[in-house]
């Protein structure tokens, strides 16, 4: 696949090292031109749906469009990954289970210590003056929260982010990690 934008459904991949911040958009644009669902031939073979309305759809008939596997490439594990994979109504369930310390009230403890991480994080590039906000903000900001929220200490920070990454993003293309 060449570094520039996808033109056609079947080269999709999502995960390889072509697919940038710089052209995923336009990506995204060429293929929803064409249609707004294609298939592409990565991972044995997958739909990509570029198209609002059809993604709303889909996320709203889950009795036609099951919700396993969500990743692809699938994670290493025979288990499905709750509740992300979970399709209606065991969905409600476990999406019960986990509601409470994402409520809105819940979230109000965590105003301050969001706050102070954020600014933890743009002290970083001030003096530099620039910075890719996506790599310095974006993906550190989750794990630090999660971090807080398990109430970890701040000296496992870095290995809490390590762990992440490796479940979230390098399992899906290194079965091994």
């Amino acid at each position: 696949m060449a570094q520039d934008a996808v033109q056609k459904y079947s080269e999709y991949d999502h995960h390889h090292p072509s697919i940038t911040l710089e052209n995923v958009h336009e990506s995204w644009d060429n293929l929803r031109g064409q249609c707004p669902v294609g298939r592409s031939d990565a991972y044995g073979g997958m739909w990509v749906v570029t198209g609002f309305p059809e993604a709303n759809e889909i996320f709203h008939k889950p009795e036609i469009f099951s919700s396993t596997p969500l990743i692809i490439p699938p994670f290493p594990q025979a288990m499905k990954m709750i509740p992300v994979e979970i399709d209606p109504p065991d969905h409600a369930r476990y999406r019960a289970l986990v509601a409470a310390p994402f409520s809105p009230r819940r979230g109000e403890r965590y105003e301050e210590p969001l706050r102070v991480i954020v600014n933890q994080l743009t002290d970083e590039f001030m003096e530099p003056g620039a910075c890719v906000i996506y790599e310095t903000l974006a993906i550190p900001s989750p794990t630090l929260m999660g971090r807080t929220m398990l109430g970890l200490a701040n000296a496992d920070a870095k290995l809490f982010e390590e762990w992440t990454h490796k479940i979230i993003h390098m399992s899906a293309t290194e079965m091994e990690v």
